[in-house]
């Protein structure tokens, strides 16, 4: 696996509320953030909304020249494809009949 740059663009506007009761009463213009009342972390909360923007499953570009595949077919993956099916037999006994 290589490296994968995602882009993170983050527009976001919070209101800070101290109880379920002061999100309902916020403005349509920000998103409510429920915080306990004293000291915050201003670095946890950017962190959050940027762990918000990033996708679940990071992915290369489709194209993209430092992609490699994890892992080439192994000879035990192939043996698997060149098996005969378990239900040929069964369809042979139907062409019998």
């Amino acid at each position: 696996m290589g490296r994968v740059t995602i882009p993170v663009v983050v527009d976001t506007t919070l209101e800070l509320v101290t109880d379920e009761a002061g999100s309902d009463r916020t403005s349509e213009r920000y998103e409510p953030l429920l915080v306990e009342p004293g000291r915050m972390s201003l670095a946890g909360i950017v962190e959050d909304e940027l762990l918000l923007q990033v996708p679940m499953i990071p992915r290369h570009e489709i194209g993209d020249r430092n992609c490699t595949p994890a892992a080439e077919p192994t000879g035990k993956q192939e043996m698997a494809k060149a098996r005969e099916n378990p239900f040929a037999v069964l369809a042979s006994l139907k062409e019998k009949q």
